[in-house]
């Protein structure tokens, strides 16, 4: 997943974006682990790796889910890319 928050530094897209997000998708069905790369130029990516017996279609449809329920908790100048 990656998002852009325009004029963010990386402590803030942590606290502002990262954060939520990561409180929303630490609860997917077979996740191994999760992490995210914050930069000062208001990108963050977060990586979720799932157990190598899931049905990766699964996987990515309650990633989008959770995706979905912490987008509403976001700033509106922080835009889901991916």
């Amino acid at each position: 997943m990656a998002t852009t928050y325009t004029g963010a530094d990386a402590l803030t897209v942590e606290q502002s974006v990262a954060t939520p997000i990561e409180q929303q998708m630490s609860g997917v069905d077979d996740m191994n682990y999760m992490y995210s790369t914050n930069a000062n130029n208001g990108q963050m990516t977060l990586k979720v790796n799932f157990d190598v017996k899931t049905d990766t279609s699964i996987d990515q449809v309650l990633s989008y889910m959770r995706q979905g329920q912490a987008a509403s908790q976001l700033r509106r100048k922080c835009a889901i890319t991916a």
